[in-house]
């Protein structure tokens, strides 16, 4: 079996975030959960201006915030251990975002959120965690074309 540089899977991840951009919120994490690509939706429905604010810089592992929700805690410790987890109704860690410098101010609309927590593998090796959100609180997560032509237009 070929194995595939990092640089293909790299473009496939990135590849698999742009497909589901308009519909879910999507962020993929290294095994160390450092952040290593987000889909434009994400960065529109969190306030994150660029993706390279985020990027590289916020670690899912260590986020204090859900640090101290042990229950949270425990389900993204498991989904970094290869079990695909779901969290139900909780908030993003903006402080955490706001401290960190990547967002200037909590968005309007603080949803509570559903996710999924999907390990995936490469090459039979634990390779990285997709975080998949369902906004919560009668907002649709179906992004409407005018949300889309917004997010080109910064």
């Amino acid at each position: 079996m070929k194995r595939e540089s990092a640089e293909l899977i790299h473009r496939r991840k990135q590849a698999n975030v742009d497909h589901w951009n308009g519909l879910y919120p999507i962020a993929i994490f290294s095994p160390d959960g450092t952040a290593e690509h987000v889909n434009e939706y994400f960065l529109w429905k969190f306030g994150i201006e660029e993706a390279s604010l985020f990027i590289g810089k916020y670690n899912l592992l260590n986020d204090q915030v859900f640090r101290r929700k042990k229950s949270v805690y425990e389900k993204i410790e498991k989904a970094f251990n290869g079990e695909k987890v779901t969290l139900c109704n909780f908030k993003a860690p903006f402080k955490t975002f706001m401290d960190m410098g990547i967002i200037k101010g909590i968005p309007p609309e603080m949803p509570h959120m559903d996710a999924n927590l999907l390990p995936t593998y490469e090459n039979g090796k634990f390779d990285s965690v997709y975080l998949i959100f369902h906004v919560l609180n009668g907002s649709s997560h179906k992004d409407t074309k005018a949300q889309r032509e917004e997010r080109k237009a910064r």
